[in-house]
């Protein structure tokens, strides 16, 4: 379906400008991409990672027909989908509904074809009552609802996605996402840029990494991933597998899925056993809620751990009455050197029962933490 063969881009670097106002001679050029090769077949999916500034948006572009390759080829066999920016493509003076039908004709369809699809892109995007609006007029949220509903249900062999899950709420992410599944399943071929390594992980079953503008590696999701964790990212999140230092983590307590009376003391308790041979790191153990907040977090910084250690347990207790109800995640960290150097999140899940006192739960309602004590009230 994509067939990419030494593809290069080159620009050419902004020209200073003298005293005066007259230009100094133009910049030299700088290579966004360089030398890029990979192939994508019917039904992959294929993850794009790096840094900012790595080449993944000119990939796409290239791709995409925006921009014209300095050199290389690009080939892609049937039609192309591309969301590649919030709102790309529509005009900010139309309307949604006029939007919708200026994207499927410049797909190659009928206007009568735009119209038997418009009732299930406005229903996928939740945008009933914004149809007759101008777009110049929606939020980021609503660009990206329209824009990537009328993407998807336009007839596209190829899809290219650029951060695309990265806009909206998160109800409306994990339906986008659902969605591409769902078309990965029937065949479509999709490249997929994204910083979310969790959706790369389960989208996409080979990626390629990108650094300033050259293929850095390709292969599996997992390796990708570990490779730009390494190389350009330390302390991201990291297959357990790929670990330098940690053999396995069990979370021992609480039992995963339990539920918690909050208002008693709450013990974390986890296991790790290190690799042979391998340095002994410390350890950061967080706590998170179930918007990705941290709302704790310990370490063995201050104690240590003793060189050559095989297997250690960490019992972190947190006070009676300190967590809302609700879900909880515990994330593993490992230092070295003083350097956060690999992430392992939701290590395991437990959730806090509702509390039975109304003004604790007018707290767990708008997710503040409790912390007892402290308030002084003076009437008159």
């Amino acid at each position: 379906m994509i067939a990419v063969d030494l593809l290069s881009k080159s620009f050419q670097r902004a020209a200073d400008v003298r005293a005066g106002g007259f230009s100094a001679p133009r910049g030299e050029a700088f290579w966004a991409l360089k030398n890029v090769s990979f192939r994508l077949g019917e039904g992959e999916a294929m993850g794009i990672i790096g840094p900012n500034g790595a080449g993944k948006s000119t990939l796409l572009k290239i791709l995409a027909g925006i921009y014209q390759p300095t050199s290389g080829r690009a080939e892609l066999r049937g039609r192309v989908g591309a969301i590649l920016e919030v709102g790309s493509g529509f005009h900010p003076e139309l309307t949604g509904r006029e939007n919708v039908y200026f994207a499927a004709r410049l797909a190659g369809l009928s206007r009568r074809e735009a119209g038997s699809l418009l009732p299930e892109i406005v229903e996928f995007s939740e945008l009933e009552k914004h149809l007759e609006t101008p777009v110049k007029f929606y939020s980021s949220g609503m660009f990206l609802r329209l824009a990537f509903s009328t993407a998807i249900h336009i007839d596209c062999d190829i899809l290219l996605l650029d951060e695309v899950l990265a806009v909206g709420d998160a109800a409306f992410q994990e339906k986008c996402f659902l969605k591409l599944q769902s078309l990965r399943k029937a065949g479509k071929a999709m490249l997929f840029a994204s910083h979310d390594p969790g959706k790369l992980a389960q989208m996409c079953s080979r990626a390629i990494v990108l650094a300033e503008g050259q293929l850095a590696y390709a292969g599996e999701t997992q390796e990708a991933l570990a490779y730009y964790a390494r190389h350009f990212a330390p302390g991201a999140p990291l297959p357990l597998s790929q670990s330098a230092c940690l053999q396995s983590i069990s979370m021992l307590a609480p039992a995963n899925d339990a539920v918690l009376d909050a208002s008693k003391t709450v013990a974390i308790e986890i296991e790790v056993v290190f690799k042979t041979g391998s340095k002994t790191p410390h350890l950061a153990l967080a706590l998170m809620d179930s918007h990705h907040n941290i709302l704790f977090s310990t370490n063995t910084l201050e104690q240590g751990l003793p060189a050559g250690l095989k297997k250690a347990r960490l019992r972190w207790e947190l006070p009676a009455g300190i967590l809302n109800s609700g879900l909880f995640w515990a994330n593993l960290y490992v230092i070295q050197d003083g350097k956060l150097e690999e992430h392992f999140p939701k290590i395991g899940k437990f959730e806090a029962a509702p509390f039975t006192s109304l003004a604790r739960q007018a707290e767990s309602r708008f997710h503040a933490l409790h912390i007892p004590g402290g308030l002084h009230i003076e009437t008159q």
